[in-house]
């Protein structure tokens, strides 16, 4: 084994035979190359040289030297020159006025092996130290582009709570290890009804706010998942998002949604969340102008989706299983789109539509009106899509699959209330009684059985 040293004035790149140069020629390499025989050799080779040449090794190890004091609950940041710093940024480009790494803090679950810094949660009360990182975090709950805001990383698989975690403006909450690997949970003291939640804001001024990749197990106490009241915010829309997410057995909302006095809680985005058990409504949405996007609520104690309000977009939704509507559409409703969303099996309506100028496209409605009788078959009452408000634009399916000869429950693919306008063009199948009632002045096509 053989180290070539091709010098110049300057210092030393080190390169595996092949990357540099001809493979078979040495002398062919490029100004500043270590030639090596091969890569499996490059750390032998490394080896010779460092003991050859003890100005290379004290220049190398003057680069990846670690400048400054460590804080608790810092990381260091590699710098430009291959330094390494706690506290001090010296590159001093952009990289604001705080020490370097000081916005992104971990916070450690009871017993979690390792754990260390200001962080350190007792298993009973753990919000307060989630909180304490929260804070510290965002520094001010004031909207700073490039000035204010961090992230706080959960470490550990279970955390207990006895009150909400407070999320702060332009403050990301998630998990070192993923949404079913993290799990927050309630702890019996903690059950304050439907107005709050495990994870609510802190005022109804927060604004940007992330949350991601974690459970959260309400253990059945009376609590929403997330709890988020927004206000006058402070400027334009609040813009929160809230993905990948498992929000299990709250006594109350899974999701509540709700736009407060100054009606901000505009533009969130809501995607990749799965709600099972919840208490009352899997998502409760109160507020306009935001997006959900694969949500899955299955077995909800009332309706799966609870809309009270305007011009949100619904897309690859889901609503199986719940005592109630899938999809329930208050008189205050309006202007909502839903695309390729899906109701099935659930006690009441696939769709109950009350609002004004609702629409759906490529909408399923499968095997509804079921109370999971058997026998003798109560609650064979409710239909695929209900439309009871003016100008509803339904395109989609309505079927019942009666489902190991269970009976079919879905007694209308379409039923129009009396005095309701509307546009229907749905296929059915297999519906008790059949594929259309209509009582109002519907245009289109509802064809099938």
């Amino acid at each position: 084994m053989s180290v070539t040293k091709v010098k110049t004035a300057g210092g030393w790149v080190v390169a595996a035979k092949g990357t540099k140069g001809d493979p078979g020629d040495p002398s062919s390499a490029t100004a500043d190359d270590i030639v090596s025989d091969g890569p499996s050799t490059v750390q032998d080779d490394l080896d010779t040289l460092f003991s050859a040449d003890t100005s290379l090794s004290a220049a190398l190890a003057a680069k990846l030297s670690v400048t400054g004091t460590k804080v608790a609950g810092l990381i260091p940041k590699v710098q430009g020159d291959l330094s390494v710093a706690w506290d001090t940024d010296s590159t001093g480009g952009g990289g604001g006025g705080g020490a370097v790494g000081d916005r992104i803090f971990y916070v450690y679950a009871s017993g979690e092996s390792g754990a260390t810094g200001s962080y350190i949660c007792d298993g009973t009360a753990d919000e307060v130290q989630i909180n304490n990182a929260i804070a510290a975090a965002a520094a001010s709950n004031t909207i700073g582009r490039g000035t204010n805001g961090g992230i706080v990383v959960l470490v550990g698989r279970r955390f207990t709570i006895a009150g909400p975690i407070l999320m702060k403006t332009q403050v990301r909450l998630t998990s070192m290890y993923g949404e079913m690997a993290t799990q927050v949970r309630c702890h019996s003291s903690y059950a304050p009804g439907s107005g709050s939640g495990m994870i609510e804001l802190d005022t109804t001024d927060v604004q940007y706010v992330e949350v991601d990749n974690l459970t959260l197990d309400g253990q059945g106490y009376s609590v929403c998942g997330l709890f988020i009241n927004e206000g006058t915010g402070q400027e334009y829309d609040a813009y929160h998002k809230f993905h990948n997410l498992y929000i299990w057995n709250v006594g109350q909302d899974g999701i509540s949604m709700q736009n407060n006095s100054g009606g901000r809680l505009r533009g969130c985005q809501l995607w990749s969340i799965r709600v099972i058990n919840a208490g009352r409504y899997g998502c409760y949405v109160n507020g306009p102008d935001s997006f959900y996007t694969n949500i899955d609520i299955g077995s909800s104690g009332s309706h799966g989706f609870y809309i009270a309000h305007a011009n949100n977009r619904f897309f690859g939704c889901k609503s199986w299983y719940s005592d109630g509507s899938g999809y329930y559409f208050t008189t205050s409703s309006r202007d909502n789109q839903l695309t390729a969303c899906e109701s099935q099996d659930n006690q009441f309506h696939g769709y109950h539509i009350q609002g004004a100028r609702n629409s759906f496209a490529a909408c399923c409605a499968d095997s509804n009106s079921y109370d999971g009788s058997s026998g003798t078959i109560t609650g064979r009452s409710y239909h695929g899509f209900y439309v009871a408000g003016n100008y509803t634009n339904v395109h989609g399916t309505a079927s019942d699959k009666n489902e190991g000869g269970r009976g079919a429950r879905q007694v209308y693919g379409v039923q129009v209330a009396a005095g309701v306008t509307c546009i229907c063009n749905v296929t059915t199948t297999g519906n008790y009684t059949g594929s259309l009632s209509n009582s109002g002045t519907m245009s289109g096509f509802v064809v099938g059985t």
